[in-house]
């Protein structure tokens, strides 16, 4: 599979310059169940982990370790989604939907990116989100005064 297929996928480098490329719709929880804790008991440098969409065709280093793992339980879509933006990992620094999408499902919330796009501007329009553009696209974290 190449990077412009429409499946989450995630690459691994190890020090030897190997790589490898799991493209699957749980492609984080693959991670999450068969490599964290091997990675996680290596001595550094660690290999490096990269994550992305294969519909936007573009790599973003992962900041796996610090996903959320859980959520309040939510009472709809739109509270799963402010929950996750409203987290420790998604307050250090503004997340796209597909970083929020990939959070959710480590969580245990299955919701479509168009879903998660929509929830997330009417968010922002009432105020319980800030929005600003990357490239393309918005990323999204808690209101500053949040």
């Amino acid at each position: 599979m190449s990077q412009g297929d429409s499946l989450p996928w995630f690459r691994i480098q190890f020090r030897d310059g190997r790589t490898v490329e799991i493209h699957s719709q749980d492609a984080l929880k693959i991670y999450e169940r068969d490599f964290k804790d091997v990675f996680a008991s290596l001595p550094n440098p660690q290999p490096g982990v990269e994550m992305g969409s294969g519909d936007a065709g573009r790599l973003e280093s992962a900041s796996l370790d610090n996903l959320p793992t859980s959520i309040e339980k939510p009472t709809g879509s739109e509270d799963a989604v402010r929950k996750v933006v409203y987290t420790p990992w998604a307050r250090s620094k503004l997340r796209s939907p597909d970083e929020l999408r990939n959070a959710l499902q480590n969580c245990g919330y299955e919701l479509n990116i168009g879903n998660i796009s929509a929830i997330l501007s009417n968010l922002f329009k009432k105020g319980e989100v800030r929005r600003q553009k990357a490239g393309k696209t918005f990323v999204y974290g808690p209101p500053i005064a949040a």
